[in-house]
Order: structure tokens, then C-alpha cells, then sequence
């Protein structure tokens, strides 16, 4: 299972090579409303330190929509419109895989993670009863930085750290408390 893989809106060609390398799999594509998807991937790439020069979420969206327009590759921080534009790319996937793929959408995950998934597992011919044991809490919430550079070098930081870090969870854990309240 993957998170916003970049071939979700690869192209045929990629798509062919999925169901030719996989031959039968089942696709679940997680759908967000358009605008709250926009401003996940502004604010994402914000706290990450990506949008130095971009002063708002305006002027975020008007350099996505330039780029976009002149058919310019949005490149990894300005792809934000783009990517809500599912009609786009989903028929795609109904095209090449038919009752192979499953579309969920957040605004009824949300609320009811747990009924969701219970029938993703009877889709997937999966024991739904394994779903009552998931813990459904919020991981890495993304939140809206003071300081882009100080997000920026945070990051830094922690890509040199993370080897480290992932044997020590409760240290990690406490460096993000500190870094959320700083930042």
C-alpha cells in the first residue's frame, strides 16, 4: 500500500506495465475533495521548506495554474492542482482494470474508518474482522510551519538522522513534539 504514489497519474503506458507486472491486482484509489487535496500539498510542501519565494497559498496556487497552463511539468512542489484534476486519470484505471478497482472517498473514511475498511478486507476476500483491531489515530498531520527555513534545515537534519531515529521511536517522538511547538 502506498500514500499519492506519482504513477497514480502516470499514463497508459505505466498503467500497462502495472497490470503486466502484477497481472490481477486490486486497486483502491483514496479520493480527497480537490481543494482540501490543494491544501494538504501546499502545506506539505511548505513544512517541508519547499516554497521559498512562494509567500501564500495564493500565490502557490497561481504558479501552479502558470505552470499547468503552459503545460510545464509541475515539478514536486507545484503539482497540487493538477493532481485533483482525477477526471484526468482515475477513468484510467477503470479502463484498464476494471471491477479490479475500488474508489473510497476521505469524507466517508473520516467519519467511519473502521466500517470502510471492514468492507475494503470483504472486497479484497480479506478476514474483515481484522479491521476491529486497527488503531485508526491521525499519523504525521501535517502542519503549517512558522519558519520555512527552519523547516527546511529541521529536514535536513532529520534525513541524516533517520537511520538512528527509526530505532529509536520515543526519541523521535519527542523531537517532533519539540519541533511542532518551535515550528
Amino acid at each position: 500500500m502506498e500514500a499519492t504514489p506519482g504513477y497514480s497519474y502516470g499514463g497508459r503506458q505505466l498503467l500497462e506495465g502495472i497490470k503486466r507486472v502484477l497481472e490481477e491486482p486490486r486497486i483502491i484509489l483514496s479520493l480527497r475533495d480537490p481543494v482540501d487535496r490543494l491544501w494538504s500539498a501546499y502545506t506539505w510542501q511548505r513544512s517541508r521548506g519547499n516554497l521559498s519565494g512562494v509567500d501564500s497559498f495564493d500565490h502557490y496556487v497561481s504558479i501552479s495554474n502558470q505552470k499547468r497552463s503552459r503545460g510545464e511539468k509541475e515539478g514536486p512542489y507545484f503539482g497540487g492542482v493538477t493532481v485533483g484534476f482525477y477526471a484526468e486519470y482515475v477513468p484510467l484505471w477503470f479502463d484498464l482494470f476494471g471491477d479490479d478497482v475500488r474508489i473510497i472517498f476521505t469524507d466517508e473514511l473520516f467519519p467511519s474508518p473502521q466500517t470502510v475498511v471492514a468492507d475494503l478486507c470483504r472486497w479484497l476476500r480479506i478476514d474483515d474482522k481484522l479491521a476491529a483491531g486497527f488503531d485508526y489515530g491521525v499519523r504525521n498531520k501535517t502542519f503549517h510551519a512558522r519558519s520555512q527555513a527552519v523547516s527546511r534545515r529541521t529536514h535536513t537534519v532529520k534525513k541524516m538522522g533517520d537511520r538512528v531515529l527509526q530505532r529509536l521511536p520515543t526519541l523521535k517522538k519527542g523531537l517532533r513534539k519539540i519541533y511542532v511547538r518551535l515550528n
